[in-house]
């Protein structure tokens, strides 16, 4: 009660110049803060949305990626599978190391 009759009595010994000056300002102030709160708030909430989507299609596109990958190493299996010569080549390779660890 004693911090509002200062005020009173404080906005009572200002001159008329002094009160619309204040009044003005008040006016000009407290719309801009209720703008920047509502502008501070729209943006994060575009922010957060645009964040979230792109780390989805992130991970949608490692999933091609994996996707690719996998299909390329399945694909390369099935081609060294298929080879003859390679097939072979293995063969003889592991029936050369079998005589080796059998002479040991």
């Amino acid at each position: 009660m004693e911090l509002y009759n200062k005020i009173i009595q404080l906005y009572r010994n200002l001159s008329i110049r002094q009160k619309l000056l204040l009044l003005f300002s008040i006016q000009i102030i407290i719309p801009i803060l209720f703008m920047g709160i509502i502008l501070y708030r729209t943006t994060e909430n575009i922010v957060t949305d645009k964040s979230v989507t792109y780390a989805m299609d992130l991970v949608k596109m490692l999933e091609l990626r994996i996707d690719d990958l996998d299909r390329e190493i399945k694909e390369s299996t099935q081609d060294i599978l298929y080879d003859r010569f390679l097939y072979d080549f293995l063969v003889d390779e592991e029936k050369r190391s079998t005589d080796i660890l059998s002479e040991d």
